[in-house]
């Protein structure tokens, strides 16, 4: 029985250590392909949609404009000068297989930080999407007009004051000032009462938005899990069948691989804890650039992008201590976001390298070549369709399994020493 649990617990760790890598692929490939800036712009374009529908493909013109914006975008490939935004051409929904655009996106924003950046771009008339924002603040609610009431009193009271002042003009311009104190204060209140009101709406439409993007996420990511999977299968030559046999019948291997399982449940643990982790090694950076100014450890949790962490630690540091500030941020910057691929290349070579000391061999000196010929890999065909589907189901699964597998081991030990005592 404890070998039978073992040969399971070793199957599990080999499987494992291949979703982990594919994991790993599927990081790296969605960084490049931008899918999460991408389906963020989506809907975005979609809210302004349903907000305006006779935007039509300008939506995604003024979403790029407000994604690629220096203050909220987190790519290194948008334009660091808050005055110089990215410039966008984009008049459809992003794709996936759109390798060359998407990279300046932001991959998160607040509905509030939508709502103030429509305000800048409607104000700013050399903006050529101005007039587009204006009516997107007017179909929300937004006090775009007030502006023009409070003028309409003030040349009231001007033209008043023109006038003569005798008694009876005194009595005017009293009276003039009074109702414009009280249009003022009155206009006050709807401008605060209009603009939380646009916003809740605002919010109202972008979170349903959102929600979806998450699904859209989610899916190609599930897609590029299958794809890799079956990449990585076919590719290693990866046979269930050959795979579970090797293990069955090979103590040595067997009982190394079940050794590991324990060490690679704490390695998954933290590739899987760290997913998306990039902010953390570009503070770690950040950190060693500015040795002397205080940074609280859970900075890169409360930012969303790198820009908002430029910001922050910015703040924290000492008033003319900032010399260069800027050119030294970019460049740890870079060393974080080199330090994060690289983290994540040496993950992967860490996994094979561990399987390949318990005695299996993952990765194979020449690729394709673990059954030679044609024929030889045709009968495997079945064997490795198996195992591309097993990886489908994700390193959290098999993660979980090995967790459950290795603390059942234990409790299965003693019962049988237990049972020997007995007898």
């Amino acid at each position: 029985m404890l070998q039978s649990l073992d040969s399971l617990i070793a199957f599990v760790v080999v499987l494992l250590t291949t979703s982990l890598i594919v994991t790993i692929l599927v990081q790296m490939l969605s960084a490049a392909f931008a899918l999460r800036g991408k389906n963020l712009g989506n809907a975005l374009a979609l809210t302004f949609q349903n907000i305006h529908p006779p935007i039509g493909a300008k939506a995604y013109k003024l979403a790029a404009r407000i994604l690629s914006d220096p203050r909220l975008s987190d790519s290194t490939f948008a334009r660091k000068d808050k005055g110089k935004p990215t410039d966008s051409s984009q008049t459809g929904p992003w794709g996936w297989w759109n390798i060359l655009k998407g990279w300046q996106l932001a991959t998160a924003i607040r509905p509030e930080e939508i709502h103030d950046l429509l305000g800048q771009i409607s104000a700013d008339q050399s903006e050529s999407l101005a007039e587009d924002a204006t009516v997107l603040l007017k179909m929300l609610g937004a006090p775009t007009d007030l502006a023009s009431a409070a003028h309409g009193k003030i040349s009231m009271l001007a033209e008043i004051a023109n006038g003569l002042v005798d008694g009876e003009q005194k009595t005017k311009i009293a009276a003039a000032i009074a109702e414009s104190q009280n249009a003022l204060q009155l206009l006050a209140s709807n401008v605060t009462e209009q603009f939380d009101d646009a916003k809740t709406k605002l919010t109202k439409w972008f979170e349903a938005a959102e929600n979806r993007s998450q699904q859209w996420f989610q899916t190609h990511i599930r897609v590029l899990t299958i794809f890799c999977g079956t990449l990585i299968a076919f590719t290693l030559q990866l046979d269930t069948v050959e795979i579970f046999k090797f293990i069955s019948t090979n103590a040595t291997a067997r009982a190394a691989l079940a050794g590991s399982a324990e060490k690679l449940v704490d390695q998954a643990g933290g590739i899987l804890e760290k997913n998306g982790s990039i902010l953390d090694m570009v503070f770690a950076a950040e950190q060693k650039a500015f040795p002397g100014v205080p940074l609280a450890d859970n900075l890169p949790k409360a930012c969303t992008n790198t820009t908002q962490l430029h910001d922050r630690i910015r703040a924290a540091v000492p008033a003319g201590a900032e010399t260069d500030f800027d050119k030294k941020y970019a460049v740890a910057e870079s060393q974080g976001i080199a330090a994060y691929y690289k983290a994540r290349r040496e993950q992967m070579d860490d996994l094979t390298k561990g399987v390949a000391a318990a005695g299996f061999d993952l990765m194979p000196a020449e690729l394709g070549q673990r059954w030679p010929g044609p024929d030889a890999w045709m009968g495997h065909i079945a064997g490795m369709l198996i195992t591309a589907g097993l990886l489908s189901l994700g390193a959290p699964f098999w993660y979980n399994c090995l967790k459950n597998l290795t603390s059942l081991r234990p409790a299965v030990a003693k019962l049988i020493d237990d049972e020997k005592a007995a007898e």
